[in-house]
Formats: C-alpha cells, sequence, structure tokens
C-alpha cells in the first residue's frame, strides 16, 4: 500500500499562486528577453532565448550545423570539449580535436598547426571558459584566426558569460551559447543562443540539418525569427523565464563590465587566499585562469571527500569536487553570480583551511585571510 505525503500547510486550489500559477509568455515578453540578452553578449546578430538548461543549445548547433562531409576543428581543454565532439560525431561530423593538457588553455600555435594540417575544416568550436579546470582560452586570438581562415566560429561561453568579458560582434562569433546559471547569476533551467547571419545561412542551406525537432534550429528560424517574432512557438516555462529576466535586472543594474571586474576580483582574492594557505593552484600561471571558478590542489594523503563534509558542517557552504582527471585530486571554489564576493571567497578559503588543519595538513589560515582582504583592498583603489 502507498501513503501520500501531506504538506503541512496544503495549497488551496482556487488561490493563485505565485510559484504556479504563472501566465504564459507573451511573443513580446520573449521578445525583450532576447533583445536584453543580446544587450548583454554585445551582438546584433539574431539571439534566441530557450527554456532548456544550454546543453540543449549545444546539441541543437551539432544537429544543425552539422553532418556527413563536414569537418569541424574543436579545442579540447576539458571534458565539456571532448562532450561536443561526441555530439558532432554522433551526427556524422568528421572532427579533428586540438588536445592539450587540463591545466592550461589551448596556444594559438596549437591551433594554427591543426589548421595547417587539417586545411578542409570549415568551423572551430571552443570553450571560452572552462570551470571545472578552471581555464580561459584565448577567445579574441583564437576568433582572430579563424577568421583568417573563412571558418565558421562556434563558442561555448556557458561558463564564461560574466565572468570574462564577451562581446560576440567585436569577436566575429557566428554561434555563441550562455547558459545563464554561472556568471550571469541566473536560472539553470533557461539558456541563450546568438546565431549571425552566415550561420543562418550554413544552417538553412544543411541538407542533413534536423527538422521536426527540438534540435531544429531551422525550424525556430522559419516559425520564430522568420516571421517577425510575432507568435511563441510552444510554451516557454514562465518560471525559468521570469528569473532569467530577473537575472538580467541585476545585470543591468550592476553593468555587466562591473560584473565582469567583480569576478576577476574574486578569482585573484581565491587564488592569493589559497596560495596563502600553503597550497597548489591547479592552473598556475594567473593569465591562463578563469574568473569564475578556481580547483586547486590538495595535499598528499588528504581526502577530497572529507574535505567537503567537512566544510559543509563547519563552514555552512559548499565547496565542488574535482571531476575527470581532477576527481579526488583537487576541489573547486565556484565564485561566480552571487558568489563573486567578498563574504563567499573569504568564508570559502578559511572554511577549506580549517578543515584542512582539521585533517592534517599544515596551513596559514591567517596568512590567507589576510592575502583575500588585501586583494580586494587593492581592487577598490
Amino acid at each position: 500500500m502507498s501513503t501520500r505525503v501531506r504538506s503541512a500547510a496544503p495549497l488551496a486550489w482556487g488561490m493563485p499562486h505565485p510559484l504556479l500559477d504563472l501566465p504564459l509568455v507573451s511573443a513580446g515578453e520573449l521578445v525583450a528577453l532576447e533583445d536584453r540578452a543580446a544587450t548583454l553578449i554585445g551582438t546584433q546578430s539574431d539571439t534566441l532565448v530557450l527554456g532548456a538548461e544550454a546543453s540543449l543549445p549545444l546539441e541543437a548547433v551539432t544537429a544543425s550545423l552539422g553532418g556527413p562531409g563536414l569537418e569541424w576543428l574543436n579545442i579540447v581543454t576539458s571534458p565539456y570539449g571532448h562532450v561536443f565532439a561526441d555530439l558532432l560525431g554522433g551526427h556524422g561530423t568528421v572532427v579533428h580535436n586540438v588536445v592539450t593538457p587540463n591545466d592550461r588553455p589551448v596556444r594559438i600555435e596549437e591551433i594554427s598547426a591543426a589548421l595547417a594540417e587539417h586545411p578542409q575544416v570549415t568551423a572551430l568550436a571552443i570553450v571560452h571558459a572552462e570551470s571545472l579546470t578552471g581555464v580561459v582560452n584565448p577567445l579574441s586570438d583564437a576568433c582572430a584566426l579563424a577568421r583568417e581562415h573563412g571558418l565558421l566560429t562556434v563558442v561555448d561561453a556557458v561558463a564564461s558569460a560574466g565572468a570574462e568579458p564577451i562581446d560576440v560582434d567585436s569577436l566575429g562569433i557566428d554561434v555563441c551559447v550562455i547558459g545563464p546559471q554561472k556568471g550571469w547569476g541566473g536560472p539553470p533551467g533557461a539558456s541563450v543562443i546568438s546565431i549571425s547571419e552566415t550561420a543562418w545561412r550554413l544552417i538553412t542551406a544543411n541538407p542533413n540539418g534536423a527538422r521536426g525537432s527540438l534540435l531544429s534550429l531551422a525550424d525556430i528560424k522559419e516559425r520564430w525569427i522568420d516571421t517577425g517574432r510575432a507568435r511563441v512557438m510552444g510554451t516557454p516555462p514562465p518560471l525559468e523565464l521570469a528569473a532569467l529576466g530577473a537575472a538580467f535586472s541585476r545585470l543591468e543594474d550592476e553593468g555587466i563590465e562591473n560584473v565582469v571586474e567583480r569576478h576577476r576580483t574574486a578569482a585573484t582574492a581565491a587564488r592569493a587566499g589559497l596560495q596563502a594557505l600553503g597550497l597548489r593552484l591547479w592552473v598556475g600561471n594567473e593569465r591562463d585562469a578563469c574568473a569564475v571558478a578556481t580547483p586547486v590542489r590538495l595535499p598528499a594523503g588528504i581526502d577530497s571527500a572529507r574535505v567537503l563534509m567537512r566544510v559543509r558542517e563547519q563552514a555552512r557552504l559548499e565547496l565542488t569536487p574535482g571531476t575527470g582527471d581532477l576527481a579526488g585530486l583537487a576541489v573547486r571554489i565556484d565564485h561566480m553570480g552571487a558568489r563573486a564576493c567578498l563574504p563567499f571567497v573569504m568564508a570559502a578559503i578559511t572554511g577549506l583551511g580549517v578543515a584542512l588543519g582539521e585533517l592534517g595538513a599544515r596551513v596559514d589560515i591567517s596568512a590567507a585571510a589576510d592575502a583575500v582582504a588585501a586583494a580586494y583592498a587593492t581592487s577598490s583603489t
């Protein structure tokens, strides 16, 4: 026999609920969100707001722009690059990966060498910032090189938007995908994708592109863009898009340049604090480090699960375990969105220091706190 768990305070039918009984999203509201998103990323290209996590537009790119007979150059600086390559390959695209060590970004010379080896490629795919490894790739130089070779540029800016400077039009990005839950401090159940005229031409001319599918960008163009964005496709989720609008308001009030600077200051302070604790950063060179997250190597013999548990219990905050090649070797401070601030960075550094000290590591918590404070004092002068 099954039992039904009842709420202590049942919701009354017939009474509007602020989370459940939201009106449907109108075409005008969706257009306004898309126009605000385009302004935030600096583009006049068509910009779509989708009521789905960013993995959907990333896969839609591979389904709409890839296919048999096409060859892409794909930069792999973390597991995300491998996932994108698998998606492309699943649609028949030949993928040439440029794979780097997981503690540094790709070098422009490596991209140049790959283009010389594979002159037949027609597109370059690159992840801007890697939250898993803490790396930031040289987006401006990569886009300039792609333009020199006449390549379509596809950028995964899921982690970088809001934390790194990104201006789609000045960089010449053809397709840019963003997940608002990181640097933008928004909801994970929505995403943004900008698509240039060049990319649209290739999408609509692709004989193997997705059709009649949620992954079909061509369908969105025909039913939404080409009709003047007058009638909403499907039923966009009101709650997620309301949250996205609220995130946009915070970004607009602060100013996107200030948001980027706030993330950079948080990253600088986190790196300074971790080094003052006596720990080794996963990404040694600061110019190679992204502003959204900082992984740090754990001392030998320290169990990462125990570290995270102690930080959770004593500091009342969550740090992120290392994943992929970093699993068991590192933990990560995600100073993104609302967490890109002095109180969070200070709590994360000192909480990590206390946990490590209790587990037998030699750390200098006082020096770490001073380093974080000094980094913020310097940024405000």
